[in-house]
């Protein structure tokens, strides 16, 4: 997906001073999170190497993964199927960067109403959920 007329170049100057600046008071081993929406991970992807460990410290990266299907996903297989663009988008970026990426909100909305006649399996949705993140981030929350 393009960008248009929200480009990260201008963020990618600000993150550069404001992560040097944030050095002159946390050392280096203490990590700065970067966040991105996951459809636009891809802009960081090509920018390898624009936060080097021996200049800016660690530097990780994080996302939120939220999605409105519209109907809502009410079965595991329309679930899981909502969430593959942006998981993808995410594991390929931490693949090809090197970045530990923390996917720090996930939500369960969308495939019931959450009353007891709701018979979506959250739980087994959930187990698949993290088991998916597990396999690229150092770890995730869910947002509800």
């Amino acid at each position: 997906p393009g960008l248009g007329k929200h480009s990260r170049h201008h963020l990618q100057s600000f993150y550069h001073r404001a992560i040097l600046s944030a050095r002159k008071h946390l050392d280096k081993d203490k990590p700065l999170v970067i966040f991105e929406w996951a459809p636009r991970m891809w802009y960081w992807r090509h920018q390898r190497n624009w936060f080097t460990q021996e200049i800016y410290g660690r530097v990780m990266f994080s996302a939120h993964l939220f999605h409105y299907p519209h109907p809502p996903a009410t079965t595991q297989k329309a679930a899981r199927g909502s969430f593959h663009k942006s998981i993808r988008a995410v594991s390929d970026f931490a693949f090809h960067t090197g970045y530990d990426v923390l996917i720090t909100e996930y939500a369960l909305n969308s495939h019931g109403d959450g009353s007891i006649s709701d018979h979506f399996d959250y739980n087994g949705f959930t187990d698949w959920f993290i088991h998916q993140i597990d396999q690229f981030a150092i770890g995730s929350m869910v947002w509800n």
